[in-house]
């Protein structure tokens, strides 16, 4: 996995023929962890690696990096909102994988969201 970090970290500084190795490289890795899940049943840990391998396809995305999209850092510092930011980081990540989750087709028919302490997306 370090490979595939140092890809998506590093990509904007490689040279075009760098970019295209490690694109083809990411597509290989990506394709062989989802064929390899796709005979799972569903699972919190099958969903937390679907989403691992969606980050490299940027079909996913990290809360952090989606909010550096959204603003800048405040122009005044106001210390509620940085106590507050990982906080919101969390729940706004938490959202965005049960998006991703809950977009992806189910083999089995639709899937159904339950919400209780934690939210459960269940496959049936």
């Amino acid at each position: 996995m370090e490979v595939l970090d140092f890809a998506v970290v590093n990509e904007a500084r490689m040279d075009a023929a760098a970019n295209a190795y490690y694109d083809r490289l990411l597509q290989g890795v990506a394709q062989m962890f989802e064929q390899g899940l796709a005979g799972l049943r569903d699972s919190p840990d099958k969903r937390k690696m679907l989403r691992l391998v969606a980050l490299t396809r940027r079909k996913h995305h990290r809360a952090e990096n989606f909010l550096k999209g959204l603003g800048g850092p405040l122009r005044v510092p106001f210390a509620v909102a940085e106590a507050g930011k990982p906080l919101f980081l969390d729940a706004l990540q938490s959202v965005m994988d049960l998006l991703f989750d809950a977009t992806r087709e189910y083999p089995h028919g639709a899937g159904q969201i339950r919400v209780t302490q934690h939210v459960v997306l269940d496959a049936r």
